[in-house]
Formats: C-alpha cells, structure tokens, sequence
C-alpha cells in the first residue's frame, strides 16, 4: 500500500468538485418537485404522498447538516427512547438555542408549541446529545406531509421514522443515497449523494 502514489491534494480537491451542484442550483430541487405536483393531473395519492416526502427530503437536506444516519434513523413516533421529532413545548431545563421567531410567540403564548428534534448521546457518531428547534421554513410541509401524506406511505405497520422507502419501510444507508442521487439526477442531471450534501 505504501507504493501506492497518493494524490495530490489539487487532485483530489478538483475530483471532489466534478461531483459537486452550486448550492443554488440544489435549492431549486424542491421547488421542481413541489411544482411536478402541482401541475400532473393524473397522479395516484400514494404518487403524490411520495413527491410531497421526496420534496420534504431536500428541502431537509438543503437546511439541516444531519449525517445520513440521522436522516434515515429520525422517529416521529414512539418507540424505544421516544422520538427524535416532536411538536411540544420547549423544556425549561435543556440547553437549546432558541431563535428571535421562537422568543417572539412565547412572548404571545409561553406554553406555545414547536418542532422539535433530539437525538440522544448514543444516537450521534461524535457521541454528544444534540437538541434543536426545526428551523420555520419546514415547518408548513412537514405538517402537510405527517398528517396527511405521511400514512399513505405505509402499508398497515407505521415504521416509526420520518421517511421511508419506496416499500413504506425503514430507509437503509444504499437506500437512501439511491434516492437523493436518483432525485438530484432527475431534476439537476447530476447525482449528488447526502455526503455531499453536507459539504455544499
């Protein structure tokens, strides 16, 4: 192995960016999908529960920097430790950054209601429990998607998990970067993996 010549590093910097979307290019995506949509006429409901999930998916990814893992092992409802997903009200212990929006309507409400995420020390690859509020600009289509699309997808027992396969079942890891490479392909003619997601 030691014989192997390596890379250089404008090598591998330059392999890297061959793969890479500009990150406006990649916000379009969900905008595409959404207007697909809106615009087939002819679309079965579990058709359009999917479109809704998938434009869902990227627009979770083009907001939120969460490892795959994170992405695909995300439960809404409870099982095991409970959920990673949840609407309640904010926890007067936990450290969790609270944004001028959030601030804003506890002053009209203090017992309002947000979204949520909350992933436990052992659900995290470095270890740390990490706690948030789910950024607004997701917050009407993930309502739209868990109470009306989300059940569609399904077939008699709920997974558990925020997205599922197209089989209504836990997503994998090679599930998952099939369907954001198939998705970016299909809308960016270039397969972008949720890998690179993070680094764009």
């Amino acid at each position: 192995l030691l014989t192997i010549p390596q890379d250089s590093e404008p090598e591998r910097l330059e392999r890297k960016a061959r793969k890479y979307l500009p990150y406006d290019v990649l916000s379009e995506i969900p905008d595409k999908i959404r207007d697909k949509r809106r615009q087939s006429t002819n679309l079965t409901p579990v058709q359009v529960a999917f479109l809704i999930h998938d434009e869902l998916l990227m627009r979770w990814l083009m907001t939120l920097v969460w490892r795959s893992r994170n992405v695909r092992e995300c439960r809404i409802a409870c099982s095991g430790d409970g959920p990673n997903l949840f609407k309640r009200e904010l926890p007067q212990l936990a450290n969790t950054a609270v944004p001028v929006w959030v601030q804003e309507e506890l002053k009209t409400n203090p017992h309002q209601q947000f979204w949520q995420f909350y992933f436990r020390n052992h659900e995290t690859k470095t270890g740390n429990e990490v706690r948030g509020i789910l950024p607004r600009r997701l917050v009407p289509l993930l309502e739209e998607y868990v109470e009306g699309q989300r059940p569609k997808l399904f077939h008699g027992h709920d997974p558990g998990t925020l997205f599922v396969n197209r089989a209504g079942t836990v997503l994998t890891g090679t599930q998952l970067d099939s369907l954001i490479s198939d998705i970016t392909l299909r809308y960016s003619n270039r397969r972008v993996t949720p890998h690179l997601f993070r680094d764009i």
